[in-house]
């Protein structure tokens, strides 16, 4: 994930399908300026990067996960949704999480599936910040 400020690569163990860290790169400088622990034994969820934030889903065995919150800048990590999260929804115009009835709730900006001037929601919608 790339944005204006940072870059941030996941680092997972494919064979046990865990998440280990997030890296976390400064774009002007390209340095390593920190790594976000994740809970051992965490399954692979879904990430996005939005306004300085990296937000990460933890799937739980057998039914719906949590959704952590890091703000990038001041290096602190909180639980943003203890428990209930289905998905994670990110775009240029925010992020947000689907519950076990995929209702979505935004967290951050507007509504990540959502097209202004366009009815209902776009899920699939993809950008590159401009188009």
């Amino acid at each position: 994930m790339i944005d204006s400020r940072w870059i941030v690569l996941p680092i997972g163990d494919v064979p046990t399908q865990t998440l280990l860290e997030f890296d976390v790169y400064d774009r002007a400088t390209l340095q390593l300026t920190e790594k976000v622990s994740i809970r051992k034994g965490a399954g692979i969820g879904v990430w996005a990067l939005f306004n300085g934030h990296l937000y990460w889903t933890q799937p739980r065995s057998g039914s719906l996960g949590s959704l952590l919150d890091n703000d990038l800048a001041a290096r602190t990590t909180r639980t943003a949704e203890p428990s209930g999260v289905r998905n994670l929804v990110g775009s240029s115009a925010g992020v947000g999480w689907t519950d076990g009835q995929h209702r979505m709730h935004v967290l951050a900006g507007a509504d990540p599936d959502r097209v202004p001037g366009q009815p209902g929601s776009h899920p699939g919608l993809v950008t590159d910040g401009r188009s």
